[in-house]
């Protein structure tokens, strides 16, 4: 309860009292590892996930949870063995098999990362998260049509669910519709206002269908946004303007925006 009220020194006070008072329980230390987690200390969290485990080494839920500890701290391989184990003690493990196909899509096994997907899907036809799974994955196969079959499925099931919104988006600029991008990426924001991708995948779209000032206005207004509301962002935005460059495409627009709007080096 204090943990979901944003309390989580009390949070930790009361589960150190459980493990004090029960310390072969295994779901102590897995509540634990979780506030760990919440807390992107996901070095304690999967300390707190092992104790967890050694004592019950056959809970496929503790290593589900030590696996998306390992996921989020980017150790793809140590965090794909526990999801494989989890999926190995229960079959049925939609989670932990659409986990898998995460961990093997950042390892660049993109046919291995279709088998966990789709083995996701078909333990829960229902699991939106392993449809947007399978689209990421397509993009980078250059299946274009199918990521974009796959999105919608996953919208299908949920409208609002905002990753499907921009994912789909993106799938439509990589098929070359740049209003779909611009139209589903604002879907998109309405659902997620932190989403930056979303906003500079709409500029990026207007750039590239030949509208640069109106573009330049955008990357304007979402960098400023962004600074503003304190809105972290990768360097996937100006990746995305260099790949337009290669293609010949708004060269000119893209070395302003890179340099002028986003006070980055060519």
């Amino acid at each position: 309860c204090y943990n979901n009220i944003n309390m989580p020194d009390s949070a930790l006070y009361f589960i150190n009292l459980h493990i004090d008072q029960y310390p072969d329980d295994g779901d102590g230390y897995d509540l634990k590892g979780g506030l760990y987690y919440d807390r992107n200390d996901y070095a304690n969290a999967v300390e707190q996930y092992n104790q967890a485990i050694n004592l019950a080494p056959k809970d496929e839920g503790f290593y589900e949870d030590r696996g998306d500890a390992y996921f989020y701290n980017n150790q793809y391989l140590q965090a794909l063995a526990d999801f494989l184990q989890a999926v190995k003690l229960d079959k049925k493990r939609a989670f932990a098999a659409d986990m898998a196909g995460d961990c093997y899509y950042n390892l660049k096994e993109y046919k291995k990362a279709t088998e966990f997907h789709e083995r996701a899907i078909k333990d829960d036809p229902t699991y939106k998260y392993a449809y947007v799974g399978l689209s990421m994955t397509n993009v980078d196969l250059g299946d274009y049509d199918d990521a974009i079959a796959d999105c919608k499925k996953a919208l299908a099931i949920d409208s609002t669910y905002d990753t499907a919104l921009g994912d789909l988006g993106w799938d439509y600029y990589c098929a070359g519709d740049n209003d779909a991008c611009i139209a589903y990426s604002y879907k998109c924001l309405k659902y997620d206002s932190t989403a930056t991708y979303a906003m500079f995948n709409i500029a990026l779209a207007t750039l590239k269908k030949g509208e640069p000032e109106k573009a330049k206005e955008l990357y304007r207004r979402f960098i400023a946004e962004c600074k503003a509301k304190g809105y972290t962002s990768n360097d996937g935005a100006v990746d995305d303007l260099k790949n337009l460059m290669k293609k010949n495409i708004a060269v000119a627009d893209c070395k302003y925006v890179i340099q002028e709007l986003f006070k980055k080096t060519l």
